[in-house]
């Protein structure tokens, strides 16, 4: 058996897993980010952070912590800032906001034709790149948009952002009620 072969394989088969891994982190990091852009946007004054992840901790800033499993998020402000309906639903809908941007950019990219050979990187590897980050970025932005409860992760129970504006429009209690509610997430 050629050595060299299984070499290349497993080698292609863990830069596969880097870039999904990749893919999944700044995907759920744009996300977060939309919601952290979108509370200052609402005059929301207060600290944030993001928590990107789950499990064994990589990464621990003042505002970012990246675990090793990127497959959920939270975006906190902490200390209980008292928000207003507005600067609730904004703060909100900034992290599916961010997903449907980078979806749409994704996708003019992909259409667009200027994806080509590169010396490194095959055009089909591009596109297929390009492709797996589109279906990423579209599961995010339905996943959170949805008005449900999360399913896996640290976050799972809680409610997604797309219930939580449902709540707030409403006009039912987001913070501190039974439900676990939490506008901020």
């Amino acid at each position: 058996m050629n050595y060299l072969f299984v070499l290349a394989a497993v080698l292609e088969l863990l830069l596969f897993f880097v870039i999904l891994w990749l893919t999944f982190f700044l995907s759920t990091l744009v996300h977060e980010l939309g919601h952290a852009a979108l509370s200052r946007l609402a005059g929301v004054k207060s600290p944030w952070q993001i928590r990107v992840g789950f499990g064994a901790k990589l990464l621990g800033t003042k505002h970012l912590t990246v675990n090793l499993w990127p497959f959920d998020g939270y975006f906190d402000l902490p200390g209980d800032p008292k928000l207003s309906r507005k600067s609730a639903v904004l703060t909100l809908a900034g992290g599916p906001l961010g997903s449907l941007l980078l979806f749409g950019a994704l996708l003019a990219l992909r259409l667009s034709g200027v994806i080509g050979d590169t010396p490194l990187i095959s055009e089909s590897t591009l596109k297929s790149l390009v492709n797996i980050s589109l279906y990423v970025n579209g599961a995010i932005f339905l996943y959170s948009v949805i008005p449900t409860h999360y399913l896996f992760g640290q976050i799972k129970g809680m409610p997604s952002d797309g219930l939580q504006i449902v709540n707030i429009l409403k006009g039912r209690q987001t913070k501190n009620d039974d439900s676990g509610d939490d506008p901020q997430e």
